[in-house]
């Protein structure tokens, strides 16, 4: 997945829990993805930052 479909997938989810649409019962499961989804994206945005330091620091020729 893509981060910005992961971003996508995070407001959608917290629409849905703002809206009340969520049951109780699927309440804890869609916490569960949204925290998965959180951690995919920080990885994610950690190796770009990794990535472009990178860049930045090389030589240039």
């Amino acid at each position: 997945m893509t981060y910005e479909q992961a971003i996508d997938r995070l407001e959608q989810l917290a629409q849905q829990m703002e809206q009340g649409e969520v049951p109780i019962d699927e309440m804890v499961t869609r916490l569960r993805e949204a925290q998965t989804l959180i951690k995919q994206c920080r990885q994610q945005l950690t190796k770009a930052d990794e990535q472009v330091r990178q860049i930045l620091d090389a030589p240039s020729t």
